[in-house]
C-alpha cells in the first residue's frame, strides 16, 4: 500500500501496485576440480575425487563427461544415471582414467582436460573444465620372473605370465600388407621357444615362418630378452652370451 502526505494531510491508501513472482529452477553447481594431476600412461587415477556437487533445489542430478580428445585414454565412466546429489558425488568422485600407453615418445607428457556437465533434469550446469591430467610415457612393462627378465619395447606388444609360471610375449609388426606375430615364451627354467607367424591382410591366410631362435635354448638366470624393431625389422636378442635373434623380413 502507498500512502501520501503533504505535511497535514494523508492521501487515499493506494494498494493497486502489485508485484507477481515466479520461482526458478537453479542449475546444478560443480566445485572442488583439480588441474595437473600427474600419472603415468601405464597406471590409471581417478581425477574427480575432489569435487563436490551441489542442487540448490536438491533435486536428483545426472552427469556428462567428455574428454578434449577421445585417442588420449578412456574413462571407466562417460555418464552417470539421475540420482541423488550424495549418490552421484560418489560415483564421480570413483570414475578413473586410463591414459593411453605409448601415445608420446618415452619421458614426454601429454596433458587431458575433461569437461563435466551436471543435468537436474531441468537445467545444466556451466560445463566445469577445470579437471586435467598430465600423462608421462614410460617404457614399456618389464615382468621379472625366476629366471628371465623380458623387456618390450615395441608399442602394442604384450607381456604376460601364465598359470604355469611362462613367461609370454607377443609382438606384432605390420608390412606391406600382412602382419608378422612373434610369440615367444620362456619357461620357468629359463628354456625358449618361439612361434613366427605372418598373417595376409587380405586373406586372413595364416602361415608359420621360420625364425633363428633355437627352440629349447637356455637362457642365463637373470638374463634379459629384448624386444625391438631395428631397421624396420622385428627383433627379439637375449642379452646374454647366447645372443640369440629372431629376425622377421
Amino acid at each position: 500500500s502507498i500512502v501520501a502526505n503533504d505535511g497535514t494531510t494523508d492521501s487515499t491508501t493506494n494498494d493497486i501496485t502489485t508485484v507477481v513472482s515466479t520461482s526458478v529452477n537453479d542449475a546444478p553447481t560443480i566445485t572442488g576440480a583439480v588441474a595437473n594431476q600427474a600419472v603415468d600412461d601405464n597406471d590409471t587415477i581417478a581425477p574427480f575425487y575432489d569435487i563436490t556437487l551441489a542442487d540448490y533445489e536438491n533435486d536428483n542430478i545426472g552427469i556428462t563427461i567428455t574428454l578434449d580428445d577421445n585417442a588420449k585414454g578412456t574413462l571407466s565412466a562417460y555418464t552417470i544415471a539421475s540420482g541423488t546429489i550424495a549418490d552421484i558425488q560418489a560415483e564421480l568422485r570413483a570414475i578413473t582414467f586410463d591414459p593411453t600407453d605409448n601415445r608420446v615418445p618415452v619421458g614426454d607428457i601429454e596433458t587431458t582436460t575433461f569437461t563435466i556437465v551436471a543435468n537436474d533434469g531441468t537445467t545444466y550446469s556451466t560445463p566445469n573444465d577445470t579437471t586435467t591430467v598430465v600423462s608421462t610415457s614410460i617404457n614399456d612393462v618389464v615382468v621379472v620372473v625366476e629366471t628371465t627378465q623380458i623387456i618390450s619395447r615395441v608399442a602394442g606388444s604384450t607381456v604376460t605370465v601364465d598359470e604355469n609360471e611362462n613367461t609370454i610375449v607377443i609382438v606384432e609388426m605390420e608390412k606391406d600388407g600382412f602382419i608378422y606375430r612373434a610369440v615367444i615364451t620362456v619357461d620357468i627354467d629359463g628354456r625358449a621357444y618361439s612361434k613366427a607367424i605372418k598373417i595376409n591382410l587380405a586373406t586372413d591366410e595364416h602361415i608359420l615362418i621360420d625364425s633363428t631362435i633355437k627352440e629349447g635354448e637356455y637362457f642365463a638366470i637373470g638374463s634379459i630378452l629384448l624386444v625391438s624393431i631395428v631397421d624396420g625389422l622385428l627383433q627379439i636378442e637375449a642379452d646374454t652370451s647366447l645372443a640369440d635373434t629372431i629376425t622377421i623380413n
